[in-house]
């Protein structure tokens, strides 16, 4: 069986509650079909919270392409696929192995100096299904 693999990235912030629950529904939703394999950079904050929220799906699989700075790692216990590495490599590269990304970013309004805006920009660039979940739960 094949699996679908959803990338994910967010704020080292964390997520809010509605952010959480649209995460679910949706992660819930796309594994209805067969396996689903989650995939995160593996920080502190949204990261953790999404593998999290991964695990509790009984089919869904979770790991990580962490990234080389220790004090931003969650340790999530994650399958690791690749050794650590800089932050915007490796989050292209989870852009590049997934089928679709669910981003969640901190606020309503693009960023510049925000890893998880750069990786939402390299996303549309891929022409990937990408669905941002804003901080009210709207995407």
């Amino acid at each position: 069986m094949n699996s679908f693999v959803i990338g994910f990235t967010g704020t080292r912030k964390g997520l809010t509650e509605k952010q959480r629950g649209r995460i679910l529904s949706l992660v819930e939703e796309l594994s209805a079909s067969g396996c689903l394999f989650c995939l995160h950079g593996d920080c502190v904050g949204a990261d953790a919270e999404f593998d999290a929220l991964c695990r509790s799906i009984e089919r869904a699989r979770v790991a990580c392409l962490p990234c080389d700075i220790f004090s931003q790692r969650a340790f999530t216990g994650s399958t690791e696929l690749e050794p650590p590495q800089r932050p915007i490599e490796r989050n292209h590269k989870i852009v590049d192995m997934c089928d679709m990304v669910i981003a969640c970013p901190s606020g309503g309004e693009e960023e510049l100096r925000s890893g998880t805006w750069a990786t939402i920009r390299y996303v549309k660039k891929t022409s990937k299904p990408l669905t941002i979940v804003f901080p009210d739960g709207t995407s």
